[in-house]
């Protein structure tokens, strides 16, 4: 049976993994919304009516929900227990600029390479944490 403070950290880590994976993908379509030639039909529109499109939410709601369910392993095991909230938000930002640059090239490569970056991050957190000077534990810890 896991030690009795492990359930709340893994509802918080649950909760910060679902809130960013949305939020993280709002910030992806209006990205791709503000990218779109002036040919496009969805130009026109406003940010309200492309954020309040059915297919725009059911598509995004969907791939945000399976890329956190998919991260959330990963960010379980490598954010530390007393700093995890401000190793997320360092992940999350990688994610985020990560985002950022590679919509403007391709929005397939931002909505394929996000959860890859995000556990290539976490990774490095866990690793770079498990081998400083600072820590002298073993890195499955």
């Amino acid at each position: 049976m896991p030690p009795r403070t492990s359930m709340p950290r893994m509802l918080k880590i649950a909760l910060f993994t679902i809130v960013t994976s949305y939020l993280l993908a709002g910030i992806c379509i209006i990205i791709a919304k503000l990218r779109l030639p002036p040919s496009d039909e969805a130009y026109h529109q406003s940010l309200r009516d492309t954020l309040s499109d059915p297919f725009v939410r059911l598509i995004g709601f969907g791939v945000a929900s399976s890329f956190a369910l998919i991260v959330f392993p990963f960010a379980l095991f490598c954010l530390d227990r007393q700093r995890w909230l401000r190793q997320a938000v360092a992940c999350a930002t990688v994610v985020l600029i990560f985002i950022a640059v590679s919509t403007s090239v391709s929005l397939r490569l931002a909505v394929v390479g996000s959860p890859f970056v995000a556990i290539c991050a976490l990774l490095a957190l866990r690793f770079i944490r498990g081998t400083s000077s600072n820590h002298r534990r073993t890195l499955l810890l």
